[in-house]
């Protein structure tokens, strides 16, 4: 059985590059998977359908996916980095720690993002979480194939202030994960872990505790960003949700 399916994926795949090669399409490339990676953002990063990859590989399932396989991305015209998802931030305590603690202000986060919404401690557990930064958004949250975003990003001024958005521990204030930049992750009750991106500077450190409204960062354009923003995530057992249904209206 595995030899047939072996042979009906070749012949898959000679028939797709034949029609590719017609339509003037590159017939395609093979991506190694490294550690880290996932199936949602090795498409994004080559912009292929998720299906197409996973019906060009004979996947059943995203999730698939073992380190080190060779994983065919048809169309696609070069082989492209794909960064590691974020919870792979977790593991990486051997890294030094690029900045140190600088002007911290314990601030009350609310004299700066209004109101805070009581209901919001009572979604799945969650902290009363305040906004860390007060601007537009500028993408929301989507999980769908082929524009999948983590998150949010909020529109600042370099060098503005980014806020804690609730009591937490820093497990992660580097800039080794590729494409984020200058990033903090910090872990809070009940599962609950945020992430800060493409800060200009980071001014907390690993390890250390961190109160609600306390400035951790600076807006900046580190990374991949286009522009000064803030790239924001809720993870929940390292799964991302949608920052919009946790913060204060």
């Amino acid at each position: 059985m595995a030899g047939k399916n072996k042979l009906l994926t070749m012949v898959f795949l000679l028939v797709l590059a034949v029609v590719l090669t017609a339509c003037g399409v590159p017939y395609g490339v093979y991506h190694t998977v490294q550690k880290g990676q996932t199936l949602y953002n090795i498409s994004r990063v080559y912009n292929v359908p998720l299906e197409d990859i996973e019906r060009a590989n004979n996947l059943k399932h995203a999730t698939d996916l073992k380190t080190g396989e060779k994983l065919f991305i048809p169309g696609a015209e070069k082989k492209l980095y794909v960064p590691p998802t974020v919870e792979t931030a977790n593991n990486q305590s051997n890294h030094a720690i690029s900045y140190k603690n600088a002007n911290q202000s314990s601030s009350p986060g609310n004299n700066v993002q209004g109101h805070v919404n009581s209901q919001m401690s009572s979604r799945s557990g969650a902290p009363a979480f305040i906004w860390p930064l007060k601007g537009k958004l500028l993408q929301g949250f989507n999980t769908a194939n082929g524009v999948k975003h983590d998150g949010i990003d909020i529109k600042g001024q370099e060098g503005d202030p980014v806020y804690a958005v609730a009591d937490g521990t820093v497990i992660y204030s580097n800039d080794t994960i590729r494409g984020y930049g200058n990033m903090i992750i910090i872990k809070h009750k009940n599962g609950f872990v945020t992430v800060y991106a493409h800060n200009s500077v980071n001014m907390v450190t690993k390890g250390q505790a961190v109160k609600q409204g306390q400035i951790i960062a600076r807006v900046g354009h580190t990374g991949y960003a286009t522009g000064s923003h803030l790239h924001f995530e809720i993870r929940l057992h390292s799964i991302p949700v949608n920052p919009l249904n946790y913060l204060p209206k």
